[in-house]
This record gives structure tokens, sequence and C-alpha cells, in this order.
């Protein structure tokens, strides 16, 4: 009986590690196509496109770089992974996952990067960072955004992204069910 528990224990050993690897796979797009992706300084990809990073406790910088646009910065920070809490059963486990990368996991796996073009006066920059706000929240609300559309009686997200956009509920309403 002995065993076999040892064995249940062992199966569980470097869980982060085993079950979610040392890499992730992240996503990017940008409102201009073709814009560059660099991570820590090393150029990557052009959007749209996938890319496998390491994971690690640190955090990375993301740069996505387009003629005539301003250079966009993101931090993307680490979290640990919640495969590893498996591990409590075995703590050499937690060394196998912290040595390996694999107690980490970065939250965003897809990242939307919006370009914002040089040269906007104070008037058209406030326009395009109104147009930026609403696009973000409909990214990110996009499924409480459908099921309030398909609702057919409006709801607070659809009053949200009506109010950021400056459009009406019912146009909103319409888009959404297309």
């Amino acid at each position: 009986m002995k065993k076999f528990l040892l064995l249940g224990i062992m199966t569980l050993a470097a869980c982060g590690t085993l079950f979610s690897g040392t890499t992730q796979e992240v996503t990017f797009d940008a409102s201009t196509p073709s814009t560059t992706v660099y991570i820590d300084g090393i150029e990557v990809c052009n959007t749209p496109c996938k890319t496998t990073i390491d994971r690690s406790a640190d955090a990375i910088q993301l740069v996505a770089k387009k003629k005539g646009y301003n250079d966009r910065v993101i931090t993307l920070r680490s979290t640990v992974n919640r495969t590893a809490f498996f591990n409590i059963t075995f703590w050499p486990s937690w060394l196998t996952d912290a040595a390996s990368g694999g107690v980490w996991e970065y939250k965003q796996n897809q990242i939307y990067l919006q370009m914002e073009p040089k040269g906007l006066s104070t008037v058209q920059k406030q326009e395009f960072l109104k147009k930026s706000q609403a696009k973000r929240f409909a990214l990110l609300n996009f499924e409480a955004l459908q099921y309030e559309a398909a609702l057919g009686n409006g709801g607070e997200y659809l009053s949200a992204l009506s109010t950021l956009s400056g459009k009406n509920e019912e146009l909103l309403t319409a888009a959404l069910l297309e």
C-alpha cells in the first residue's frame, strides 16, 4: 500500500513542468498589420503572429514598432502557475518546477497592440484615445457584449460601450449579432 501511495505522490512531481511545460505560446495582433514585435530587444515576429517564450519569474518587455507610429511598450509580468500547487504533496517537485520555469506563467497569452500614429494634434490624440478605450473595452468584454445583445434588452456592458464609442446601443447590438 505504501508503494502505491509513494507512486501516486511521485506522479504529481513537477506538475507545472509536466502539465504546462517550460514555454508558453503568445499570440500578437495589432491595429496596423506587419507591426514588428520585439521581446527584450530581440525581434521575434511581425503581426499577426505567434511566438513561443520561455517561462520565467522575470517580467519581459515587449516593444511593438511600425514606421509612422509611436513605439508601443508593454511589460508582461509572470505569476505562479496554478498547476504547480499540486506539488504541495512533494516539495522537491517545487525545485524542479522552479529550475525549469514550470512554476511560472504569463497571464496574457493574446496581446492586441493599438498603435498610435506619430504627429497627432491634441484633439486628434484625444479622439484616438477615446476610440482605443472603446476598442479595448469591446475586446476585453466581447462575450458579455454578445450575451447582452442576444438577450435584446441592453445591459450594463452595451451601455458602457455606447458611452465609450458614442454609438447607440441598437447599432452596437446589430453589429454584435452579425
